[in-house]
């Protein structure tokens, strides 16, 4: 815990100084004009020793506090599971939201059948470019189920990457250009448009539409 003592100078009998202390004890630091921490500090009165000591114990109290260790060396499970699989950094509320999306189709086809019958790409595919674009259209929800077309392209996805952990994915995506897709290629042709035309106009959104209806 950090504290602070105000104490009489060392060096002159009519000056104050303000220690920096820790769990009860001096350490060999004091509080400047800033109520900063700082080497020795003589102030001109009391009065002002005890300004600095409330401006440095606000400072303390605002400051972020240090991360908690990433394992200890009397704990050997602690330093050996922060180098397993982490499962923390999950967000809970969309992997609720998942399990809804997987309870759903246990109801509708039978839970993990996709691991029994495999899952064929182009089927997923289709599905998770459609709740996409209902999605990007502005349709939150998906009116057949309900849960939110992000959460049905998750559930699209956990069930197909499932399929292909099981090795029973039906692999149905078409032939390869020569040479793979090359993307590098149309993204550099995106860099030249932006070029040509530097001056982007603002573009016709939703939720800025004049009136109803339209614009």
């Amino acid at each position: 815990m950090i504290d602070v003592k105000i104490r009489k100078s060392e060096t002159h009998d009519s000056k104050w100084v303000v220690d920096v202390m820790k769990n009860g004890s001096l350490t060999e630091q004091y509080v400047d004009e800033r109520g900063e921490r700082s080497g020795y500090v003589d102030f001109e009165s009391r009065e002002q020793a005890e300004i600095v000591a409330k401006l440095f114990l606000m400072k303390e109290e605002i400051k972020p506090k240090d991360e908690p260790p990433q394992g200890k060396d009397t704990n050997p499970k602690e330093t050996l599971g922060i180098r397993k699989v982490p499962t923390h950094c999950i967000p809970t509320g969309p992997l609720l939201e998942l399990g809804l999306a997987m309870m759903e189709g246990g109801r509708k086809y039978g839970t993990h059948n996709y691991r029994a019958m495999g899952a064929r790409h182009s089927v997923y595919h289709d599905g998770i470019v459609r709740h996409l674009k209902a999605w990007w259209e502005g349709e939150d929800i998906d009116p057949d189920s309900g849960l939110h077309h992000l959460v049905k392209i998750m559930g699209c996805c956990a069930v197909l990457r499932d399929s292909q952990l099981m090795g029973n994915d039906i692999d149905d995506r078409p032939i390869r250009y020569p040479g793979g897709l090359n993307m590098d290629k149309y993204n550099k042709q995106a860099s030249d448009i932006i070029d040509k035309y530097p001056d982007c106009k603002k573009p016709f959104i939703e939720r800025d539409k004049p009136v109803p209806g339209g614009y």
